[in-house]
């Protein structure tokens, strides 16, 4: 388990590099750009996979728009592999910027929305989002980063009826109280880091579920929150379907069981997770080493139990 400084230190930088020492000799090293919010997984995938194969990564880590935005400019020649918290960017790259990109697009996770408030508030928001709202939260900025456009999506609808037109803003906007409360905390990374540190003083915020959520890799995949902080937290997740739950194990059983929140339901777009190969410098035979080990061809079971242990949605029998 990583501690709370570690976690701090990935979210915050937005480059590392991970250097694995084993008994293989090290090859050649690939470029990641990676969404924010697989920061921690990719760290871990990339361990797993130098372990085994002997060579190096290296990820630079933002909202997903402004990598896609880096890869079309042909300003950041360097990555060699593109992981989206969406499907749009990689999908956009490959019908419109064929040169920049190899090969079509694939999907490796999918991802959870959750309202969470940090041990520096501990606002218990187990019921979910408070209609009126009636104190400031944080979203990520719904125009580059797609848990973003999940909250923007949802504080749109019922109750809350923001009315936001636009997801470039204003934030916070003028239009009616749910918008005078409505603030950005960068990307997802940023907006975690911001609830965590409580540097924008906001008692809540939509961040990532795999942010604040660890789930066991064998079955029955028990998930659990409040596992990389000390003090109290509290956590509700939306689900895409509609309707939520404060339990962080996703309900296995199907959307007839779920049990909507006291404002009703509220879906978004799933938050599907694309990955595109990107036309860098790196040897094929390196990158594609990745690529297979990401998808199970090679070592299969190895890099989903990774995913899994983050709770992304695929990740605990959902």
């Amino acid at each position: 388990m990583f501690n709370i400084k570690a976690r701090t230190l990935l979210r915050t930088t937005a480059t590392a590099a991970v250097l694995i020492g084993t008994m293989i000799p090290a090859r050649a090293s690939i470029t990641i750009a990676v969404a924010a919010n697989f920061t921690l997984p990719l760290q871990d995938l990339l361990a797993s996979w130098g372990s085994l194969e002997g060579y190096t990564g290296t990820f630079f880590s933002g909202a997903t728009a402004t990598l896609e935005q880096q890869i079309i400019s042909n300003t950041a020649t360097h990555y060699d592999l593109f992981l989206a918290a969406n499907t749009a960017a990689p999908n956009d790259l490959y019908s419109n910027y064929s040169t920049r990109v190899i090969n079509p697009p694939f999907n490796y996770a999918e991802g959870g929305l959750v309202l969470w408030s940090g041990p520096s508030k501990s606002v218990n928001i187990t019921s979910g989002l408070p209609y009126p709202v009636t104190t400031d939260l944080l979203i990520a900025g719904p125009s580059t980063a797609p848990y973003g456009f999940a909250a923007y999506t949802l504080l749109n609808d019922s109750p809350w009826s923001a009315g936001f037109t636009t997801s470039t803003g204003p934030f916070p906007g003028s239009g009616n109280a749910t918008q005078g409360h409505v603030y950005l905390g960068g990307n997802i990374g940023s907006t975690y880091n911001n609830l965590l540190n409580n540097t924008s003083n906001k008692d809540y915020g939509f961040i990532a579920k795999s942010d604040v959520c660890l789930a066991a890799t064998t079955a029955p995949y028990t998930a659990s929150w409040n596992t990389y902080v000390t003090g109290a937290v509290y956590a509700y997740e939306y689900y895409a379907e509609g309707g939520g739950s404060s339990d962080a194990n996703y309900p296995a059983t199907g959307a007839s069981t779920w049990t909507t929140d006291a404002a009703g339901s509220h879906p978004f777009g799933h938050i599907l997770q694309g990955a595109i190969r990107v036309n860098g410098p790196a040897p094929s035979a390196e990158i594609e080493s990745f690529i297979s080990f990401l998808n199970g061809t090679t070592y299969p079971g190895v890099a989903l139990s990774i995913i899994k242990k983050y709770c992304y949605r695929w990740a605990i029998g959902q």
